[in-house]
């Protein structure tokens, strides 16, 4: 594995396994996903890419638990907004081959959520 994998069971987003927290945008090829979870002072996302897994009886390859993926970007909200965007931590910053059109999507269901949740502004 590479630093970038890590294992999609392991991953958590204020606590929680990513596969307990709200998913609001899978892409059409379910290639990307991006999960929240909401709270009283606003929310945090992350946003992974399928990598790979090891084959399985089990037919939808985002429950295997062999299951490695990547981040995209991870995201934490505030009352007054989005304040951290940090895209792929284990590179830098750097996506090879980066899904734009997925990417876009997820970016804008952030501010849909932005502002229905984060309704202060300084």
């Amino acid at each position: 594995m590479n630093k970038e994998d890590k294992y999609f069971k392991d991953i958590k987003l204020e606590g929680n396994h990513l596969n307990k927290c709200e998913l609001i945008y899978k892409g059409e090829d379910d290639l990307r996903r991006l999960y929240v979870v909401k709270n009283e002072d606003g929310f945090s996302a992350h946003a992974v890419e399928f990598n790979s897994c090891m084959a399985s009886e089990q037919k939808d390859d985002w429950k295997n638990e062999t299951l490695i993926v990547n981040t995209i970007f991870e995201v934490i909200a505030l009352y007054d907004g989005v304040r951290h965007l940090t895209f792929s931590p284990e590179t830098d910053g750097y996506l090879y081959y980066p899904g734009m059109e997925d990417i876009i999507v997820m970016l804008q269901k952030l501010r849909e959520l932005e502002l229905e949740v984060c309704n202060e502004k300084l």
